[in-house]
């Protein structure tokens, strides 16, 4: 949805602010796993077996 809305509208700054919100995302997730791997009892072993966060098979 973020890279496609850019594309829609045909325009730069949708584009520009659609990597910001990427970027935003991504940082979000890494943060978020962490803290899991520090708070969640038994999350470190579940991240130890699944390797991808957003896109499976490659990330």
């Amino acid at each position: 949805m973020f890279l496609a809305t850019p594309i829609a509208l045909g325009t730069l700054w949708g584009s520009i602010f659609s990597d910001i919100t990427m970027i935003l995302l991504i940082i979000r997730t890494i943060l978020e796993d962490n803290t899991l791997k520090k708070e969640l009892p038994g999350y470190s072993e579940y991240a130890g077996k699944v390797k991808y966060r957003l896109i499976p098979f490659l990330w």
